[in-house]
């Protein structure tokens, strides 16, 4: 939970404020980002590149391979600037409010579906 609430006070780029709609939903999000290990995700995890000069700096933007019709898509990686309903594999509604998010995207075994039962 440390870590979540740290993205969220010192290092996410949106810096949304207390009375923003969108901060709980945001903490819940940066929460599974964090239980799941979302750097480790093969598709739209790694997100920190570097610059010649050895400066880490954050790529937003991930293309993903749809199975069922060999298009890509594009998406933006979880713990971005970007709104959390952009973020690969969050399901939400037209107004913003997210739904649900395709486990199955990220998480191939027992022990991240057990990671992802603590944060009820």
């Amino acid at each position: 939970r440390y870590l979540a609430m740290d993205w969220i006070l010192h290092i996410d780029e949106r810096q949304i404020t207390v009375d923003d709609d969108n901060l709980s939903q945001r903490y819940v999000m940066a929460l599974v980002a964090f239980s799941l290990d979302s750097l480790a995700w093969y598709a739209c995890g790694e997100h920190r590149d570097y610059d010649n000069g050895g400066e880490e700096f954050v790529v937003e933007d991930c293309e993903v391979q749809n199975m069922a019709t060999s298009q890509y898509e594009s998406h933006k990686i979880w713990l971005s600037r970007a709104d959390e309903c952009e973020w690969y594999g969050v399901i939400c509604s037209n107004d913003g409010v997210v739904k649900g998010v395709e486990l199955s995207k990220f998480v191939s075994s027992r022990v991240g579906i057990h990671s992802m039962c603590h944060l009820l």
